[in-house]
């Protein structure tokens, strides 16, 4: 006969609390390892783990739309390119409006090129071997040539720009740009701004619309210095009648049509003839959509520059490179905090 031992009840219990242990190890066991995720993604950035084929600009090109945002990634992160197995922010909003820092502020120098030529005769003119030094400092010293349209959208606090940003202007319609700037400009990875006088496309010892279109798609900019190229100033000079402003209207309206059924882009940027405007042609300019215009006055183009009165440094063959290095000055120091 079998007796109920005392234990039995705690035995079972034990039982039972031996296999909750149990069980509680082996879903420990079979728990996945918590990791980091690959990518973190936020409204206003990304965290992403580089991966060993990753490059800056291919990041870039990910995640930004285009491997010309290469220098905010690294500019965020403080690399200079990318190695596998380190966390990355990709920044989507921009940080640094206005070129503002607490030791100072950014400008932007815009360049400008009356003429280049195989051998300079003239005190406005560079010759092509001048012309390719420069350029080659710009590549090797690390500043990026950018478009009327992002200095425009600095300049209205929309937008950041690289460190040594700077734009290459030419005020010409001649054969010169086509067969010796633009040639040297490409080798180097820079782009330029080139404003016309539309009438003069396509007559001798000019360039033609399908030469505009061929830099177009390279990235340069075509913006317009009138229909003539005359000077604005004086064609409407002491006059306020309908006749004078009609004038001045063709001149400003006609290159932009010209332009944007040539080449099938908008026309937005103009270059004064001359360096020369009054408040009429601004007004004009700015009726008929134009988003900013250039002068030739040399000066400093902060944020707070009039977008219808950029400065240009006009580059000729006297300045030497002294003058060239003062010219390429991209950072104003001053105590903001």
């Amino acid at each position: 006969m079998q007796t109920n031992s005392p234990f039995r009840p705690f035995r079972a219990l034990f039982f039972v609390l031996l296999w909750v242990a149990a069980a509680a190890g082996c879903t420990d066991l079979l728990r996945p390892e918590e990791r980091t995720p690959e990518v973190i993604r936020t409204p206003h950035f990304s965290i992403i783990t580089v991966g060993p084929e990753d490059t800056l600009a291919g990041l870039a090109q990910t995640h930004l739309g285009s491997s010309s945002h290469t220098w905010r990634i690294a500019r965020y992160n403080g690399v200079t390119s990318a190695k596998a197995g380190d966390r990355l922010v990709i920044p989507f909003a921009h940080s640094f409006y206005g070129g503002l820092a607490p030791n100072g502020y950014q400008i932007v120098p815009v360049l400008n090129y009356p003429k280049i030529v195989s051998a300079a005769k003239t005190t406005d003119a560079v010759s092509a071997r001048t012309f390719e030094s420069q350029m080659l400092y710009l590549h090797t010293n690390g500043y990026h040539t950018i478009s009327p349209s992002q200095l425009t959208s600095y300049l209205r606090l929309k937008a950041q720009l690289p460190e040594r940003a700077i734009v290459i202007t030419m005020d010409t319609s001649e054969a010169w740009m086509f067969e010796t700037a633009y040639p040297i400009l490409k080798r180097y990875g820079l782009r330029a701004a080139i404003f016309i006088a539309t009438r003069r496309i396509g007559t001798a010892g000019h360039m033609s619309w399908q030469n505009l279109e061929q830099m177009t798609a390279d990235g340069f900019d075509i913006g317009t210095s009138g229909h003539s190229g005359r000077h604005l100033t004086r064609l409407g000079a002491g006059a306020r009648t309908r006749s004078a402003i009609e004038t001045l209207e063709a001149e400003i309206l006609r290159p932009k049509k010209e332009i944007t059924t040539h080449l099938k882009r908008p026309c937005r940027f103009f270059a004064y003839p001359g360096g020369l405007a009054n408040d009429m042609i601004i007004a004009l300019l700015k009726k008929h959509g134009y988003r900013a215009a250039f002068t030739l006055e040399r000066g400093e183009n902060a944020f707070f520059v009039d977008s219808f009165k950029i400065h240009r440094a006009v580059i000729g063959a006297t300045g030497g490179s002294k003058q060239f290095s003062q010219d390429l000055k991209t950072f104003i120091t001053a105590d903001l905090r």
